[in-house]
């Protein structure tokens, strides 16, 4: 394609890590394709498992393009690892991320032209919505991401120096490295501009069926549960089930009362009453409360999809407890910690 590439203003190099998402990675380029982007370079950072060349087909559309795609073959193993490679090997005085399974639009190109054009700002965060093309897929945003536009790393443009000021994404999470990244960047008090509106839409949604969806957030929280942004996330949920099961546990008739009928301390069914309440905090809470502040209408939630958003949810939030709970190693480290600080 090098023969092609025009002149023109080298200043901002998109990064896409790809990993066994050939088809999402096609329909990505299928759509830059017919956007008016103007960049320096498009590196794709691909780790899959098997390497393949872009089709003929998909290269032919980037022939009369300012900009030059390439495609490099990486051992890198994370979405953090890869973007780190990118950003080693790109050349533009800006960097943009986009995801395989993210596709820009309009707003996306026109708003980070101006960024630049304008140098007063750092840079420009994404701004994606997650879409759901059937019930299924909508009760799978509802139970996770929301309906909300996120503000997000996929679909970020920043400047170079600003970046290596943040520091590089962690190489050894499979997920978490962005919002950790987000968080050191408020760190060094940079901000970036908000786009107005949506820049980014999310459609991975499609190929997540239950097993997938257990799979995936067990192993991306498993990765992920010693980095510092989660740890009231990881409380929460550990406090949770530990404060039902003390509450089960717990015999208020056995302890106050000594099993007295007569006395008007004497509650019957006490444990369950109790366990019945925390439920209905909690369904309330995980099927109704929280799929709403997260932008699912009243009509989609109470059309026949409550409970299967409440029993999404109610696995997800398993998974999560069963994820963030310490191996016997971790749990020996701390306690060695203890024992060490102890005797200083």
């Amino acid at each position: 394609m090098m023969d092609h590439i025009k002149k023109v203003d080298k200043k901002l190099s998109i990064i896409v890590p790809s990993r066994n998402d050939r088809p999402f990675l096609l329909n990505l380029l299928i759509a830059l394709s017919e956007l008016p982007i103007e960049c320096m370079e498009l590196l794709i950072i691909d780790s899959s498992d098997t390497k393949q060349s872009l089709p003929h087909d998909i290269e032919s559309l980037f022939t009369k393009k300012p900009y030059e795609v390439k495609l490099i073959f990486s051992e890198t193993s994370s979405p953090g690892a890869s973007r780190n490679e990118g950003v080693s090997l790109a050349q533009g005085d800006w960097f943009g991320f986009l995801d395989t399974k993210t596709i820009p639009n309009l707003t996306w190109v026109d708003s980070y032209k101006e960024i630049i054009a304008n140098n007063k700002f750092n840079g420009l965060w994404g701004k994606t919505r997650y879409l759901g093309n059937s019930s299924y897929e909508n009760i799978i945003i509802a139970s996770t991401y929301g309906f909300k536009e996120l503000i997000t790393v996929p679909g970020m443009i920043i400047k170079r120096e600003a970046f290596f000021q943040v520091g590089n994404f962690l190489p050894i999470l499979l997920a978490g490295e962005d919002t950790d990244w987000m968080i050191r960047l408020k760190q060094h008090n940079l901000s970036l501009q908000q786009p107005t509106s949506k820049t980014i839409d999310y459609h991975g949604i499609a190929e997540l069926n239950l097993v997938k969806i257990i799979k995936k957030w067990f192993q991306n929280y498993r990765a992920c549960r010693s980095v510092a942004h989660l740890k009231d996330h990881r409380i929460t949920y550990l406090v949770f089930f530990n404060v039902i099961a003390l509450l089960i546990a717990l015999n208020w008739n056995l302890t106050f009362v000594q099993w007295d009928l007569e006395s008007p301390y004497f509650i019957p069914n006490i444990s369950k009453i109790t366990a019945a309440t925390i439920f209905l905090i909690y369904f309330v809470f995980r099927a109704i409360i929280l799929p709403i502040v997260r932008g699912c209408s009243v009509k989609f939630l109470f059309s026949g999809n409550l409970f299967l958003i409440f029993g999404l949810g109610f696995i997800i939030d398993c998974i999560k407890f069963v994820a963030f709970t310490p191996s016997v190693k971790s749990v020996k480290q701390s306690f060695l910690k203890i024992l060490h600080r102890a005797q200083i």
